[in-house]
């Protein structure tokens, strides 16, 4: 081979590589710092974004639950207040009470009906 078909194939085989096409990979990704570090801060930016979201959810959340438990407690007492207000309304010194205010009297003779008996409703 004469040195002028060396120079030749040397400049075809240069073309030939300037024009096919380069295949980047990952790495290309780090060899580039500017890429990389503009990479890294939008998923730091992304990242921390995500975290405010979730902690102020978890504490919005927190104070709605500790609203609710307040509501539980006081709806508890106002049960037991009615429960004890309740028991008093029932007890037989209150209904004795109550009937002597409103001029009631016991029931000495009490008779059931049956089945059979037949009983005229007024209209």
């Amino acid at each position: 081979m004469t040195q002028l078909t060396r120079i030749t194939n040397q400049r075809l085989l240069n073309r030939k590589q300037a024009a096919a096409p380069k295949v980047a990979n990952w790495l290309s990704v780090v060899k580039r710092p500017r890429v990389l570090n503009g990479l890294l801060l939008g998923m730091l930016v992304t990242f921390g974004f995500s975290y405010l979201a979730i902690v102020n959810s978890t504490a919005s959340d927190t104070f709605a639950v500790h609203e609710l438990n307040g509501r539980i407690q006081l709806t508890r007492e106002a049960n037991q207040k009615l429960e004890l207000d309740m028991s008093e309304v029932l007890s037989l010194p209150h209904v004795n009470e109550m009937s002597r205010q409103y001029n009631l009297v016991t029931a000495t003779e009490v008779h059931y009906l049956d089945e059979t008996a037949t009983v005229a409703l007024s209209q």
